[in-house]
Order: structure tokens, then C-alpha cells, then sequence
């Protein structure tokens, strides 16, 4: 069977979240889809694939989930497992064959199952109950451990209920480049190095509150850790020319809010991105091709 829609079905898919959440005693955040998972169908974790797959095994009449044990990112985990419990709940694998359908169709299955996961990890009502405005960049770290979530699910979350504009996202999430689309559940959504660490708390000196090593006991004249000798200060790095600012910044600043110029904080993100940037693209439909039995 081929895909008779031709864009996505929100109303179908909020529904399936409700009635899913209704039946599991779900009533506040965060959703844990990994227990989910666990307790409704037989999960498998192999390193077959990147992230996650859903699979449908005609032989048995069951679904059997593939998860990537070797992705420790949890919010993006749970976006991982909740994207593969909409393949399953949405009912892509059985009323569609997966072989014949086309990359647009692929992709329009692949959206709608990403309209799933952002409505199961963040309801409607929810969002609008938590992410009350004003938004400050210390908030949105808040909303991204309660919903336990990646920043970048959680700004896209925001976009498209009408929270936060786009021009907002770009002060709140200075991390995240925007693509030049105007749906951004067309995005796809990926983890960046920037989401995977905590930026660093200040206090009112603009020195950090804790390092990077854990350690929190500081003198109080210190520049230095006294544990790992890293410096307490997201300082601007423009010191070298006749001009130099050199300005103390705010933890989560990637460019000096004074001059412009790259910060500490930025420095360190480029070039630990550039090292850890080995995440590839993966379309979890491959892994309806795979053949061989398995033990549900």
C-alpha cells in the first residue's frame, strides 16, 4: 500500500499521543519512551544501525525495535525512541510498503514520525503550561531537563507552537545555526557537540561557579582551577591587536557580547566539534530490508 496523504496528519498523530499517554498514566514530563519501549514491545540493541529502527515482523505479527547501544546522548535518545514509536503507533510499517515507496513518501513518513516524537516528549499543553514568556537562555536550559531533550528538538518544539519566533531562537539558542526554511519540522534533527555539555554556570563576577573537572571550591581571588588549572573566565579572545577587548563574558557565549570576536567558550566548542563531528545521516527505513529471523 502506497501513502494515500499528502502532507502530514496532525490532528491523527496528536491523537495517537493522547490516547498513548492516556493508556500509560502519563500526566507530566518528562516521558520516559525508553520504558515505554521495554514494557509494549521487544526492543533490541545492536549497532546494525546508526540510531534506531522500527521493524515489522510479518512471521511473528509483532514489531521489533532496534536501538544503537553505543549513543549515550540521552535527550537525543529519547527523541531517537520516541521517533521509532511513532513508525509503530502511526502504523507506517504495516499499512505501507516500505520497499515500493518513494523518497518523497519516505520523507513524508519520516516527518510524521518526528511530529510524533516532539508531541509525546513535549504536549502541547505541556509546553505552553512550562515555557511561559518571558524566556531567558537560563530557562531554556530548565525546559531542556524537564522535557529531557536536546536543545535542538526543544527550539524547534518551540518555533512551531508559536512560543518563540525565529528571530528569538537566534538569542536563545545561539548554538543552533538556522537552515533558510520556513517549516522547521523540515530540519532534520541531528545533536551538535554544543548540546552535549553543560555551559557553564557564572556568578555575579563572571567567574564560573563550577569547572569543567567537577571542582567548586575556589579562592576568592582565583583565575585558575587549582584542580586542572583551566581558566575561570569565558574571555573574549580579541587580545592580540591594538583594539583588544579581552572582555568577561557570560557562560553561554560563543562570541564576545562586546567586539564580536570568537570567546574561550567558542573556542573550545569549534575545535572539540571538529574532533567528535562524526555523526552520519541515517534512514531508518533501510532497516526494513534487513532479512533473517528474529527472536521475539
Amino acid at each position: 500500500m502506497t501513502v494515500r496523504f499528502q502532507k502530514v496528519r496532525y490532528p491523527f498523530v496528536n491523537n495517537k499521543v493522547k490516547m498513548f499517554l492516556a493508556a500509560n498514566a502519563i500526566t507530566s514530563p518528562p516521558v520516559n519512551v525508553k520504558e515505554l519501549l521495554d514494557k509494549n514491545f521487544r526492543v533490541k540493541y545492536t549497532d546494525v544501525v546508526a540510531e534506531g529502527a522500527a521493524i515489522w515482523v510479518p512471521q511473528k505479527k509483532k514489531h521489533l525495535v532496534l536501538i544503537n547501544p553505543n549513543n549515550n546522548y540521552r535527550p537525543r535518545n529519547n527523541f531517537t525512541y520516541a521517533h521509532e514509536l511513532g513508525h509503530i503507533l502511526l502504523n507506517h510499517l504495516i499499512d505501507h510498503n516500505i520497499d515500493q515507496l518513494t523518497e518523497k513518501q519516505h520523507y513524508l513518513l519520516e516527518k510524521e514520525a518526528n511530529a510524533f516524537a516532539a508531541e509525546l516528549l513535549m504536549p502541547y499543553e505541556w509546553i505552553k503550561t512550562y515555557a511561559t514568556p518571558p524566556l531567558s537562555r537560563q530557562k531554556v536550559n530548565g525546559l531542556k531537563k524537564v522535557f529531557g531533550v536536546s536543545r535542538f528538538a526543544l527550539r524547534n518544539r518551540l518555533i512551531n507552537t508559536k512560543i518563540i519566533t525565529l528571530e528569538e531562537s537566534k538569542f536563545l539558542f545561539p548554538e543552533i545555526a538556522l537552515n533558510d526554511c520556513n517549516d522547521v519540522n523540515d530540519i532534520t534533527e541531528e545533536v551538535t557537540y554544543e548540546e552535549m555539555i553543560e555551559f557553564p554556570e557564572i556568578d555575579k563576577n563572571m567567574r564560573f561557579i563550577k569547572c569543567t573537572c567537577g571542582n567548586e571550591d575556589f579562592s576568592e581571588n582565583a583565575s585558575y582551577c587549582k584542580k586542572c588549572a583551566t581558566y575561570l573566565y569565558n574571555e573574549c579572545l580579541n587580545i592580540n591587536n591594538n583594539f583588544g577587548c579581552g572582555q568577561k563574558n557570560v557562560g553561554d557565549a560563543l562570541y564576545c557580547e562586546y567586539c564580536g570576536h570568537q570567546t574561550m567558550i567558542g573556542k573550545k566548542m569549534e575545535e572539540e566539534s571538529a574532533n567528535n563531528n562524526n555523526y552520519d545521516s541515517w534512514n531508518p527505513f533501510e532497516a526494513e530490508k534487513i532479512n533473517g529471523p528474529y527472536s521475539l
